[in-house]
């Protein structure tokens, strides 16, 4: 008995991988949020190299091969990744600009489990060295630095 009505409910279903509005779902939570873009290429700079919002894994190498060749001439620059983890749903940001400041921009979107609310927020603070890590891009300042 369960077993047909599991396939019926599977047959009717009428989520499928050409359904116009999952896929415009799905790729709307891989877009960053407006404020958090804004910020990022604000603070970079109008002739930054953008070096794109890296939603997956297979994004990043184009991505981060950009950023080297900009870090390497000194080119003002703006790379970001979505982090999505157990307990947060956010956006990381590197940037920078044209005198050579580098800057990390970070949003937090505030979901989380239930009883652990917090508010959405945008963090911004400078850098002094950059790092790569797991295809990742961020900031490596020494412990004790100054951010």
């Amino acid at each position: 008995m369960y077993r047909v009505f599991l396939t019926m409910l599977l047959s009717s279903s009428s989520l499928t991988p050409k359904d116009n509005s999952l896929e415009a779902f799905v790729a709307s939570l891989r877009r960053p949020p407006r404020e958090f873009a804004e910020w990022v290429v604000r603070i970079a700079g109008k002739d930054a190299l953008a070096c794109g919002y890296n939603s997956t894994r297979e994004q990043r190498a184009a991505s981060l091969d950009c950023a080297h060749k900009a870090i390497s001439s000194s080119r003002p620059f703006w790379i970001s990744y979505q982090v999505l983890e157990a307990d947060y749903n956010g956006w990381a940001g590197l940037t920078r600009n044209a005198s050579g400041n580098i800057w990390v921009v970070t949003y937090d979107d505030g979901e989380t489990m239930r009883g652990r609310e917090r508010p959405r927020s945008i963090t911004i603070v400078t850098c002094h060295q950059v790092a790569l890590d797991s295809g990742t891009l961020h900031c490596a300042d020494p412990p004790g630095s100054e951010s």
